[in-house]
């Protein structure tokens, strides 16, 4: 007979992998390069892919020898099938959301996880999220290299982006924002996941609330040291079309949504970590 401890890790094994398989199957396949030939023409796409598998192959014998960065690595593939799926089967952004994968290479090279479309009325708007179950000195860097495009007056490229909606195909620049949850909290969210009598659970669920209000910190915070450092008025005219989006979601969801995300908030040492850090992003 197992006991009690055993048991606790026997199902939380089966949990950690039922929700891997579940991410896994919620992304699908990997977004083919040679789809985007007649664009960037083959020598330009072959030697793209040649980067890609050098770099899956570096990732790879890292993660052999670290296994504390492969556990890490599998939650937050966890996480953001969590947030693929869950982003328009449980309109955790609005009606309006949709979702689109990136291919490895923009994962790779350009640190995007997937790209948040906006469908409205005058027009489409984007956001490139990069999904991390990280923790800080990780995050330090993730925010710098957004510092750094600020001051360059850019923001993040996603060279392989097709949208279905929009039939747009092509290199697409979007506002970047981080989305960093605590392991124990992305643990605790999925063992709702992956239970099917708990579906229409994930759509009031409170980790939505705790990602929108992350986005949201972020924007404000990439907004305000733009126009501190007086960059262009066009790159600070995206991060407040995105901010404006965010916000009119965050209070939709608020109203709808019964339960309070303090307890999250609280709990959560990588929200805690972002927050702390957005304090004092503005400082040069």
């Amino acid at each position: 007979m197992l006991s009690e401890k055993r048991m606790y890790w026997v199902d939380q094994a089966r949990i950690e992998n039922e929700a891997y398989n579940k991410s896994l199957e919620a992304l699908g396949g990997d977004i083919s390069l040679d789809d985007f030939v007649e664009l960037y023409g083959q020598e330009n796409v072959e030697r793209d892919k040649a980067l890609v598998i050098k770099k899956n192959r570096g990732y790879q014998e890292r993660d052999e020898t670290n296994k504390k960065l492969a556990e890490y690595k599998k939650w937050a593939i966890i996480l953001e099938g969590m947030i693929f799926e869950n982003a328009e089967l449980s309109n955790w952004f609005g009606d309006n959301a949709s979702t689109n994968k990136t291919s490895r290479y923009d994962d790779i090279v350009n640190g995007v996880d997937m790209v948040m479309e906006f469908d409205l009325d005058d027009g489409a708007s984007h956001l490139a999220l990069g999904v991390d179950v990280t923790f800080s000195p990780w995050m330090e860097e993730k925010l710098q290299r957004i510092k750094d495009e600020i001051n360059k007056n850019q923001l993040a490229k996603i060279k392989y982006f097709q949208s279905e909606n929009l039939g747009f195909k092509g290199q697409l620049e979007a506002p970047r924002v981080v989305i960093g949850i605590d392991i124990d909290t992305v643990k605790k969210t999925s063992e709702t996941w992956i239970d099917p009598k708990q579906k229409k659970e994930m759509a009031k669920h409170e980790i939505q609330l705790l990602i929108i209000e992350e986005i949201r910190m972020q924007l404000e915070a990439f907004r305000n040291y733009a126009e501190k450092m007086k960059k262009d008025q066009a790159l600070i005219n995206r991060y407040n079309r995105s901010l404006g989006i965010i916000e009119k979601i965050q209070r939709e969801r608020r109203q709808e949504l019964p339960n309070s995300v303090i307890e999250y908030s609280n709990n959560d040492q990588v929200f805690r970590s972002m927050k702390e850090k957005l304090e004092g992003f503005d400082v040069e």
